[in-house]
């Protein structure tokens, strides 16, 4: 149970970081790393470890309803005495699990812009970070 938790917390943690260390490869290295990588990483990271997410929440409730199940077989009830669990919006869509991925970049993407354009403009000012008037 705490191992599942653990691996679930790590791979929303890394659903995070890796639009952050794209973005910093292209911030360090803008002519080695091009967008297109940076967008199909991002999305078939975040398909991965959301699908490992999903795993890692149904499997738990998944097994306990088989249990429950199984040992109420033979057993005539009015109604399902098993706790059913709901899905979320990317368990009844999978194929949508590149989104968060996605959604994290967007995040990102401003402050990525901010600093570049601060940056940029430190170089052209001579480092001073401030622009010459006369």
């Amino acid at each position: 149970m705490a191992t599942d938790t653990l691996l679930r917390g790590l791979c929303v943690h890394l659903l995070w970081l890796v639009p952050l260390a794209l973005l910093a490869g292209r911030f360090y290295w803008p002519k080695r790393v091009s967008w297109l990588v940076i967008v199909l990483i991002t999305a078939g990271s975040s398909w991965v470890l959301d699908s490992k997410v999903e795993e890692l929440r149904v499997e738990k409730p998944f097994a306990e309803y088989k249990r429950c199940s199984a040992a109420n077989a033979n057993r005539y009830w009015d109604g399902d005495e098993c706790e059913r669990h709901f899905v979320d919006f990317f368990a009844a869509y999978p194929n949508r699990r590149w989104m968060p991925g996605i959604i994290c970049l967007l995040f990102f993407l401003p402050f990525y812009g901010v600093l570049r354009y601060a940056v940029d403009n430190m170089d052209k000012d001579g480092g001073n970070g401030m622009a010459d008037s006369d």
